[in-house]
Order: C-alpha cells, then structure tokens, then sequence
C-alpha cells in the first residue's frame, strides 16, 4: 500500500528594515522665527525618535512632530539661540542627522524698531513699554 505524506514548510523571509532615503539638511535660522526638519522612510509605519543631542524631543509647545507614510517632520517655532545643535532621527539603528544654527537677533535693531513706536504712542504709554524693553533685553543678554 501507499502512503501519501504531505508536508508544509514555513519560511521566513527576513525583515528588511526602513532606512532614511538621504540626509538632512543642515539649517541657518534667525531667532523668533521656526525651522523645518524632514526626512523620508524606504517603507511606512515606522517609529521614529527625534532627538536634539541625547535629549528625546516631544511632541507639542515648540515641538511639532508629525509623521505622513514615509515623511518624518519636524517644526520649531519661537527660536532662541539656545535652539541651535544637533538634531536626529531615529529608526532602530538606521539615523540621519541635521545641524541647525540659530542667529540672534540684532539688538540695535530691535531697539530702534521699539523706541520709533515708543514715540508713536505719546508719552503716556513710553514708561510702561521702557520698563518690558528693559526686562526683555536683560532676558536676552
């Protein structure tokens, strides 16, 4: 008599894993205004980790961290010089990173600005504005 035997076998195929499709872009930005960091996934569904140095970034104030199929992005707003550094994005072991450089604004300039609408406002305005001009500035030194 014969036997019939059927077998199945399993095979596996190896989990090929996302990589960043190109580098960031190394930014110069100015204080006050945002920055946008983006980069792209061989594949979708990936978790990513943005990270400024060793620091992990989160998502919301300043930090918007958003992720569309194989596009990572993310925005800074209300830059400080402080900002400036290095940023990355991390998928597993695969990574791409981007220098951003925050210029401060110039003072003089901003001086000028607040003291020419100073005089717009008449004299009644001009202490309270010099007292947060002063507070602001000393801030910012």
């Amino acid at each position: 008599m014969k036997k019939n035997f059927n077998y199945m076998m399993l095979v596996r195929s190896p989990v090929v894993p996302a990589r960043f499709k190109g580098q960031m872009k190394n930014q110069q930005v100015t204080e006050g205004g945002k920055v946008l960091l983006s980069c792209e996934l061989s594949k979708p569904g990936c978790q990513v980790q943005w990270k400024k140095g060793t620091e992990s970034l989160k998502h919301g104030g300043r930090y918007q961290i958003m992720q569309r199929d194989t596009m990572c992005e993310l925005q800074i707003s209300d830059l400080v010089p402080e900002d400036s550094g290095e940023y990355s994005c991390d998928c597993g072991s695969e990574k791409t990173t981007a220098n951003v450089v925050v210029s401060g604004m110039d003072k003089s300039l901003f001086i000028y600005i607040t003291s020419s609408y100073l005089k717009m406002l008449g004299n009644t305005h001009v202490c309270v504005w010099t007292k947060r001009l002063q507070q602001t500035l000393k801030s910012r030194v």
